[in-house]
């Protein structure tokens, strides 16, 4: 079974850790570090996360809620890394 994670870890990462890449929190090897590096922000999408991809859920063995909340970690990761990046390239300083 993949180790599966809370918006509540990822948000305590970005708290505890702000400089630090929020994605580096998911475990090699898991659905969330698969999202993370392969899918498209399409799939991250409020509105692909309101679709239950059913195949996709049961590869990884996830109910539906599961695999909703683990595309919500995984886009709320990237939305916070993609700001990262930006500071650290020092876009949008004012």
């Amino acid at each position: 079974m993949t180790t599966l994670y809370t918006l509540d870890q990822v948000r305590r990462r970005i708290a505890d850790e702000p400089d630090l890449p929020a994605g580096d929190i998911f475990e090699p090897g898991s659905f969330a570090r698969e999202l993370y590096d392969k899918a498209s922000n399409a799939h991250l999408a409020p509105a692909a996360r309101a679709r239950v991809d059913r195949e996709e859920a049961s590869r990884w063995a996830l109910s539906d809620e599961q695999w909703a909340t683990q595309l919500e970690a995984v886009a709320l990761a990237r939305e916070h890394d993609a700001k990262l990046k930006m500071l650290k390239e020092g876009v949008g300083r004012v």
